[in-house]
């Protein structure tokens, strides 16, 4: 009768066997999640880059490497910008929050899960289109337009819970517009896959696509046969 989100209902937590593993669990959560979240908020204060350098100094270019990975895309307050490397930590502390939403299915009611992400992924994308964190424009942008498109699908996925609930059943209208919506990310691929093939630089996309054409051509013209 009470609801569980673990697969043996009878083991209860920290309690018996089950404190080896929570504890195991608690550790990798702590030293893989948490540990460098705080390090990606911290670092352009350079306070755990400090530290780390006075014990070892090849530990301090090992973490400024593993920073860099994550925030080099982010604007560091050169050139009059202001510094949004932070945001690196954020985006993982936003991707967390979802995840574990995603996972409550059986504490959170249905609605209430798929409203609240889309409350996030809206402040997310607010937060993309204000404060533009990142180098390039177009990075801000496609962000912004990821988790707005995120939103829309979970209000979405939210209308046709409520239309369910209050006239038993679901609209068709809401069902094509879903299906396009999720279309949208594969159109945006394959557009930008034609733009890199035809419009390179090298001209290595038009000389590959003038060779399969022409393949396909000498296949089709050998097995033609003309009168």
């Amino acid at each position: 009768s009470r609801r569980v989100v673990y697969v043996e209902p009878s083991i209860l937590y920290f309690t018996g066997e089950h404190v080896v593993f929570a504890l195991l669990a608690t550790f990798v959560l702590f030293v893989f999640t948490m540990l460098p979240v705080v390090f990606l908020l911290l670092h352009p204060k350079r306070l755990l880059w400090k530290l780390a350098g006075r014990c070892c100094k090849s530990r301090g270019t090992v973490l400024h490497i593993f920073a860099d990975t994550f925030q080099g895309c982010f604007k560091d307050g050169t050139n009059g910008t202001s510094d949004y490397r932070w945001f690196s930590g954020v985006y993982f502390i936003i991707r967390v929050v979802l995840i574990v939403i995603a996972s409550s299915e059986a504490t959170v009611h249905l609605t209430t899960q798929h409203f609240l992400v889309a409350c996030i992924c809206m402040a997310t994308s607010a937060a993309f289109s204000l404060l533009r964190p990142y180098k390039h424009k177009a990075y801000n942008f496609i962000d912004s337009l990821v988790f707005l498109l995120l939103a829309l699908l979970h209000l979405l996925i939210l209308l046709q819970i409520i239309n369910v609930a209050l006239l038993g059943g679901v609209r068709p209208s809401l069902v094509y517009v879903f299906e396009l919506l999720m279309l949208l990310p594969l159109l945006y691929m394959l557009g930008y896959f034609l733009h890199w093939l035809l419009f390179r630089k090298t001209q290595v996309g038009h000389v590959a696509l003038k060779r399969v054409l022409r393949c396909c051509w000498q296949h089709f013209d050998a097995h033609t046969t003309y009168p």
